[in-house]
């Protein structure tokens, strides 16, 4: 009978959640997607935000399942009927329902500028180059992975201009990020920091400790030092501290960019970041 209810209330929250995320993440107009050579639209900031938002509902329905069947649990073991028990689930949305709704996006200024402190970040290009891009990214996160290909491009096209930072912006149940990350910090205490990071992106499908052992090997590091900074704890601070931060910027999914201080949300193709670097090169304003 419990494994009934179980089934019963996550039925139910599925239902609820999924009304809840198609009148968030409604579709895009027509023709709102730009298609990329091979013909596959490319993904949106909204593609990454629904992830984001996902994520976080499936974590939220999983407590809330286990309080729900809990207490249909209760209630028959009272001697409550089955068809009782069912009540509490359709009691439960009917009270939850003026909070599973769309929420309100606030507006942001388009133009404004940031102020990101950099600190001890990870960064590649020269501190004075006239284009900063600091990235709060994550090494699970797919839409990170085509942003990583995209900025591959801008380093080949403009060299020593651009300035590059890396932020970390783990996402709840992403489970393999937190070891990537730590990985990568393992290896930038040893120099080689951007060479792992640019490994992982490269070879996103296979996010495994031995992986990472391989790259270690690869670069020539020292392996005990490294396996030993990569499984310890030493790192979470680092990637705490950048999302409360993310977080005071108003940073909601990944990837996120600031460009000279001016935030851009979401997968980007090259030919936008050509465009808004461009414009600074030549002293214009960053388009958004």
């Amino acid at each position: 009978m419990r494994t009934v209810i179980i089934i019963v209330v996550a039925a139910a929250l599925a239902f609820a959640v999924g009304m809840y995320v198609g009148q968030r993440t409604a579709p895009a107009p027509a023709g709102a997607k730009v298609s990329s050579p091979s013909g596959k639209a490319e993904p949106t900031a909204k593609d990454s935000e629904r992830e984001t938002l996902e994520l976080e509902l499936a974590m939220a329905i999983s407590a809330a399942s286990k309080l729900m069947a809990a207490e249909m649990v209760n209630n028959l073991e009272k001697g409550s009927s089955g068809r009782e028990a069912i009540q509490v689930v359709r009691e439960y949305l009917r009270k939850t329902r003026p909070q599973i709704q769309p929420r309100p996006e606030a507006e942001e200024d388009a133009d404004k500028v940031y102020h990101i402190e950099i600190g001890n970040a990870p960064t590649i290009g020269p501190e004075k180059a006239p284009v900063t891009i600091v990235e709060f990214t994550e090494f699970q996160c797919p839409f990170c992975g085509r942003g990583y290909q995209e900025m591959k491009k801008v380093k080949e096209e403009f060299g020593d201009k651009v300035r590059f930072v890396f932020k970390s912006k783990v996402l709840p149940g992403h489970s393999k990020a937190p070891l990537a990350h730590a990985a990568a910090y393992a290896a930038g205490a040893q120099g080689k920091f951007w060479e792992f990071h640019d490994r992982i992106f490269e070879n996103q499908s296979d996010l495994t400790r031995e992986a990472y052992i391989n790259y270690a090997k690869e670069l020539g590091l020292d392996l005990d030092r490294f396996t030993k900074d990569m499984d310890s704890k030493k790192y979470e601070y680092l990637w705490e501290s950048d999302d409360k931060q993310a977080d005071s910027l108003g940073v909601r999914g990944t990837p996120t960019y600031f460009i000279n201080g001016k935030k851009v949300r979401g997968y980007k193709p090259f030919e936008f970041w050509k465009e808004e670097i461009e414009a600074i090169l030549k002293g214009g304003e960053h388009k958004g």
